[in-house]
Parts: C-alpha cells; sequence; structure tokens
C-alpha cells in the first residue's frame, strides 16, 4: 500500500482519530459489561456508525482519483439529501431543489479537471444566480427569499467542499 501521497500529519490525525475511536469502543463495551440493567444499544451503534464513517474516510485518503470523486460526490449527495429533509419546502421549490442535486455531478467534473477557477465559483456564483431565476419563472414569490436562502446555503455547506481532494 503507497501512502506516499499522504503527509505526516494527515497520517498521525487519522491515527489519532482511530486511536480515540477504539478507546470509546473499549469504554462503551466497559459500560454495557458493568451496567447489564441499562439499555446502551443506542451508544453502540453511534461508536459502530463512527467505525463506518472512519473507515470509509480514511479508505477515500488511500485511494486515488476517480474513486474518491465518487465517494465524495455521493457523500454530497446524502448530506444534501438530509438537509434538504429538515428544511420545510414548498411545492414551487421543488425543480430549483432538482438543480440543486443536479449540480453535484458538475461540482466534482470541475474538481475531476481540476479547473479550480470553475469550482470555486460555480456553486456561489452561478448557481446562487440559476435558483432564484428559476423560482422567480415558476412566479411563486410567497418564502422566495426563504427558499432561496435554504437551498442556495444548503449547497455551500454540503456540496462546496474548499478540501475536496485535488489528487
Amino acid at each position: 500500500m503507497n501512502l506516499d501521497h499522504l503527509t505526516r500529519e494527515v497520517c498521525w490525525t487519522l491515527g489519532a482519530i482511530v486511536g480515540l475511536l477504539g478507546l470509546s469502543s473499549l469504554l462503551v463495551y466497559g459500560l454495557t459489561v458493568m451496567h447489564r440493567d441499562r439499555d446502551y444499544s443506542e451508544l453502540v451503534q453511534r461508536v459502530r456508525t463512527w467505525w463506518v464513517i472512519i473507515g470509509l474516510f480514511g479508505g477515500s485518503l488511500l485511494i486515488r482519483q476517480p474513486a474518491v470523486l465518487y465517494l465524495w460526490g455521493f457523500v454530497s449527495f446524502l448530506a444534501l439529501k438530509e438537509y434538504f429533509s429538515l428544511i420545510p419546502s414548498r411545492r414551487a421549490d421543488r425543480r430549483a431543489l432538482f438543480w440543486a442535486y443536479l449540480s453535484i455531478p458538475f461540482q466534482y467534473y470541475w474538481v475531476s479537471l481540476e479547473w479550480y477557477g470553475m469550482f470555486i465559483v460555480f456553486i456561489p456564483v452561478y448557481l446562487s444566480l440559476l435558483v432564484p431565476a428559476r423560482l422567480v419563472i415558476i412566479g411563486q414569490t410567497d418564502g422566495f427569499l426563504r427558499s432561496v436562502g435554504t437551498i442556495q446555503w444548503g449547497l455551500m455547506i454540503t456540496v462546496l467542499d474548499y478540501h475536496t481532494p485535488l489528487t
């Protein structure tokens, strides 16, 4: 396994995270053994979930393009989907939400081309013009600012990732 593309700091940080997660697994196991009368199933599930998350994240650091871009694109999709499930949306917003989901492959395409200029302005500039334009074309102005703001910030925090690996 070739780890030449990882810096020493990344390796130490990943090792520290795995160590802390191992320690937390031991603590949860100790709690379940010492306090058999209590239900720690939710805590056990959370620790297992973190093992999966760290495994996927660590695995994505070990592989190179294009597989890592597919993984990060899928994670961005899941994060955006979860974000949109938490915010209230109108029926009129569905087409704008479609454009938001459709932006994910484009964003990661710019990353794969290493076209930094387009990658850095696609969501903050072009989609901040496209999403409101789409909502204006629909003609429903009630709740317009709330819809535009929530969709745009959802894209900013879930899809626009300034630390996307450009390997």
